[in-house]
């Protein structure tokens, strides 16, 4: 803890045993909503407003948050799914999904200098590409409206219902509504 006083006020270093699993290869924040398996290359965000996984994807299967499924077979990716209107995410009734995957500028060019190891030879300039996105996100609820955003975030002509969106490869971001039958 530090604190920016005037006054000297005394510093307190807490223990980190609690949050450190070595066994399972887990960090977690003391509040719960990040968890790290640093073993497996995963960072999960769990909270009431806002959930979803980054990292090496597809080496997982299926991703199980509370209130969301991820499926991705993409190497390396960020799927997040955001409330919009500040509520929790089991009843908002707007949110926004948010996915992405490895980038780099066009023309971005490296060559080998050893095991496992690439030089950069040229950084390319814009636009900036972007792997193809892949997988799907289940949502508990069936009463579901996606509509696809374009880079802007302006919404196009591809809408999805149900509990289940299937990512488009070239789509960023979803607007989620929850719709009444």
């Amino acid at each position: 803890r530090m604190n920016f006083t005037t006054q000297a006020v005394p510093s307190r270093l807490e223990s980190l045993v609690p949050y450190v699993d070595r066994s399972k290869r887990v960090i977690k924040s003391k509040t719960g909503e990040l968890v790290w398996h640093y073993g497996k290359g995963l960072v999960a965000i769990q909270s009431d407003k806002a959930e979803g996984a980054v990292g090496f994807l597809g080496q997982h299967g299926a991703i199980e948050l509370p209130s969301l499924r991820i499926v991705s077979p993409m190497h390396s990716g960020a799927i997040l799914l955001a409330a919009l209107d500040g509520q929790p995410l089991a009843t908002s009734t707007s949110m926004l999904l948010q996915v992405m995957s490895e980038d780099r500028n066009f023309g971005w060019k490296t060559e080998a200098v050893g095991a496992g190891r690439k030089k950069i030879i040229d950084l390319g300039s814009p636009p900036i590409m972007v792997k193809n996105l892949e997988g799907t996100v289940e949502l508990g609820s069936p009463n579901l409206r996606a509509t696809a955003l374009d880079w802007n975030g302006y919404p196009t002509s591809d809408i999805q219902t149900g509990a289940t969106i299937q990512l488009r490869p070239q789509t960023l971001y979803y607007h989620i509504e929850r719709v009444h039958p």
